[in-house]
């Protein structure tokens, strides 16, 4: 997630990146699942299905990024 800051020495994709991956989380379901299709020009969810994608999604999160993400996702 922070590999072109770390890369170029400019923070503000990490920043972006995390600002993202935060305000994704908070849009869970009330089953705590992500849906499967954002709308990006008004922030709403298109499709209200959660599947082997959005789980996928989450176990990368978690195995991949949780040292650079640690706490981030506590809310």
């Amino acid at each position: 997630m922070g590999a072109l800051s770390h890369l170029i020495g400019d923070t503000r994709f990490e920043t972006a990146a995390l600002r993202a991956l935060r305000k994704l989380w908070s849009m869970r379901s009330s089953l705590n699942l992500l849906e499967t299709t954002l709308d990006v020009e008004t922030g709403n969810w298109i499709e209200y299905s959660s599947g082997i994608g959005a789980e996928h999604f989450c176990r990368l999160i978690c195995r991949h990024f949780s040292p650079m993400v640690a706490g981030i996702l506590e809310a």
